[in-house]
């Protein structure tokens, strides 16, 4: 149960951080890790090319990485 828990508190700041990104960084993660997508099917999901989505992805996961990083969560 314990771990389960701290397992909660950790998706919760998770999805707080992942929330704090611009809109447009947003999409492209969360296309990317929970719906699974490629980046050409990003691409041609939101019209833009597929190295576009691969640069909004690179940028989310600097910042997220960051973000993780100054609150003191790795």
């Amino acid at each position: 149960l314990r771990k389960y828990k701290i397992e909660s508190y950790i998706q919760k700041d998770l999805l707080n951080i992942v929330d704090s990104l611009n809109e447009e960084l947003k999409q492209v993660f969360l296309l990317y890790y929970a719906y699974e997508m490629s980046l050409k099917e990003i691409g041609a999901c939101l019209g833009i090319t597929a190295n576009l989505a691969a640069v909004r992805l690179h940028r989310a996961r600097k910042k997220l990485s960051e973000q993780i990083l100054k609150e003191g969560r790795a």
